[in-house]
């Protein structure tokens, strides 16, 4: 045999067959609706073997759901008593609203409504004419621009140096002062004491209003105060807030309570801060501590039997369940990675392939702020058979451990768990909010080289009703200081006949001087809007010594007057000290409030409306994660070049 036949360079030929669907027709129709033979034999085989009494029965048509509602009835803020809960307001308002003071641009035009008020509500009585107590009232409320004096006390003066510091108002003020009504003035006046009207009455020196006109004033004034009140959402005692200082949180409680079955849900929330409540925010508490109502509850529960059609479960991107169905471009089926750690992303993934079609999802309006207990369900399917499904919590097995979704923890008096309430919770919150740009923003960071917490002031309120550098203005206002005080002088030279430093050369009768090469520095200085916190042991604490932190002072020295404590500007800082920025009480701050990664606060005003269709707005404050640790740079007993 040649070697021409041991060789073939050619490769061999090779053929593939695809088995698959061909239609003799023009439409693809009858191709796809992929017909069998005999549909009625197969039913018939199912039926033999007890397909239908499985899993895999037939598909349900018709669902009857039977659950019972409870409406929300009293709220308790942190600091008050118990008090009726109505839905005219979101709770997020309820709970988040604080009082911020209102901003000069907000008291001019109020001040304004406030005078026209008054000039309609007098009108034809004895002795009034149109604008009789403008003037006067302007005299007494009028708004005020800052001004510095050396004879004022050192901390007064620091505090006219504060608004100074804000060019923008301090511009705003030296405009209207004397010319227009402060709303602010009147109704601080009005809130610490409700008849300071009286001591304007004629009938006492100096006097201007006509004792005939008192009445119709107050009530003017007591109508537009609560105009004020409910248009901004203030806070008008202590006792209405949920803000917890010490915690920089919300704190509150709510309860849904019916004395005619004894039934009782109260709901706390010990740290809400997310700026949006939901769910999640609330623990069932069970105290043998009675409450103290204002009244006696009424009757807020309503059942329901509803006829609904189920519908299937279903998630973005999810398969189809049904055969020959076209996906959509969101299913990316080659694009699951899983690891065997990823739990939650392989327990959806085989939810959406093998077990989407087993779930079933019945509609249901619930309204906001109830309490909703679903009873049972009755499942119908396409053969006729009905399936009762009986709530999980409500089966009878020793070993079940309760299963649930959106329920409450149930908490004792010591604040363990002990179980789920299967009572679904819907709170009367807010979908979508309008958030100003922040008002206020304080960065709380750990400080481990000087072992203490900083409260950054980052923005601090303008006084119109907006946010500015903390930065900007701690700047401006040493500037303002160190301008209108008459500094000392600085020694930098000592004159050689000084016995400190005898015995010196003298040349052609001239003194010789001599310059110390050195200088001792107690403490370097630290940017103004940096407030420190020092940690302390709790009062009471002999053998735990825990930690807290209280707020503390860096001292501003400036040449003309004596050394004072820097005092914060945010409302969220200054808690205890007065208006005058005296310190009135101390502040303190849970320790383990402030992580290494910190946290900010963050205060600013909100608008939404509400489902009356009701224009709300509101000032709140929330909280979210900081960025980690920072260094002030504070140092102490440094000896450095004198250059």
């Amino acid at each position: 045999m040649s070697k021409s036949h041991l060789h073939n360079p050619c490769e061999p030929f090779q053929a593939y067959n695809r088995l698959e669907g061909r239609t003799r027709e023009e439409s693809l129709t009858s191709a796809l609706s992929a017909k069998i033979h005999d549909p009625l034999w197969m039913l018939a085989r199912q039926w033999q073997f007890g397909e239908f009494k499985g899993e895999d029965t037939g598909s349900a048509i018709e669902a009857k759901i039977a659950y019972r509602t409870q409406k929300l009835n009293y709220f308790k803020p942190h600091h008050g008593p118990w008090q009726k809960h109505d839905d005219a307001l979101p709770m997020e308002i309820t709970v988040e609203k604080l009082h911020q003071k209102i901003g000069i641009r907000s008291a001019y035009y109020l001040g304004k409504k406030l005078l026209r008020a008054i000039d309609a509500a007098l009108e034809g009585v004895p002795g009034f004419a149109q604008g009789f107590y403008m003037s006067k009232l302007i005299a007494h409320f009028a708004f005020q621009a800052p001004t510095l004096n050396t004879d004022d006390p050192v901390q007064a003066m620091s505090r006219q140096a504060q608004v100074m510091a804000r060019t923008k108002t301090y511009q705003f003020l030296l405009t209207i002062q004397g010319k227009a009504l402060d709303a602010g003035r009147v109704l601080k006046s009005f809130s610490e004491n409700p008849d300071f009207l009286n001591s304007f009455s004629n009938t006492h020196p100096g006097g201007f209003i006509l004792p005939n006109h008192l009445i119709p004033l107050r009530n003017v004034l007591q109508q537009w105060k609560e105009q004020v009140i409910t248009e901004f959402n203030l806070p008008e005692l202590e006792q209405h807030k949920s803000w917890v200082p010490e915690k920089m949180e919300y704190a509150f409680e709510a309860a849904s309570v019916k004395i005619q079955e004894a039934d009782q849900r109260n709901l706390q929330a010990n740290a809400y801060f997310q700026g949006h409540l939901d769910w999640f925010s609330f623990d069932q508490k069970v105290s043998d501590e009675p409450m103290v109502l204002p009244d006696i509850p009424s009757d807020s529960s309503e059942r329901k039997v509803l006829t609904l059609i189920p519908s299937e479960a279903s998630i973005a991107g999810m398969p189809v369940s049904r055969w020959w169905e076209m996906e959509d471009g969101k299913v990316d089926l080659g694009n699951m990675n899983a690891s065997d750690t990823d739990i939650a992303k392989i327990a959806i993934t085989q939810y959406a392939m093998n077990y989407s079609n087993d779930w079933l999802a019945i509609p249901l309006d619930i309204p906001s702020g109830s309490l909703c207990e679903v009873e049972g369900i009755v499942v119908k399917d396409v053969f006729g058979f009905r399936t009762h499904v009986e709530a999980a919590h409500l089966q009878n097995n020793s070993s079940y451990l309760g299963w649930g979704m959106f329920g409450q923890s149930v908490l004792n008096e010591n604040e363990q768990f002990i179980g789920m309430d299967p009572k679904v919770f819907v709170p009367d919150s807010l979908a979508k909010t309008l958030e100003s740009e922040p008002v206020e923003k304080v960065k709380m960071i750990r400080d481990e080289m000087a072992n203490m917490v900083w409260g950054i002031e980052a923005v601090v309120p303008d006084l119109m009703g907006s946010g500015i550098s903390g930065v900007d203005v701690s700047n401006t206002l040493e500037q303002i200081l160190e301008n209108f005080l008459a500094k000392e002088e600085e020694v930098d030279e000592i004159a050689a006949n000084d016995p400190a430093y005898l015995p010196l050369e003298s040349r052609n009768g001239q003194v010789r001087t001599y310059k110390a090469p050195l200088k001792y520095i107690l403490s370097n200085k630290i940017a103004e809007n940096w407030i420190p916190f020092i940690p302390i042991h709790k009062p009471g604490q002999a053998i735990n010594r825990e930690i807290t932190l209280q707020r503390a002072s860096m001292p501003r020295t400036v040449g003309g007057i004596e050394p004072h404590a820097v005092r914060p500007q945010s409302s969220f800082l200054r808690r205890g000290i007065l208006e005058n920025n005296e310190q009135d009480k101390p502040y303190f701050i849970h320790e383990e409030e402030v992580p290494r990664a910190g946290v900010t606060l963050i205060g600013q005003y909100q608008l939404t409306r509400w489902y009356s269709g009701k224009r709300v707005i509101w000032y709140g404050a929330r909280k979210i994660s900081g960025k980690g640790e920072g260094s002030s740079g504070l140092r102490f007993d440094l000896l450095t070049d004198n250059v």
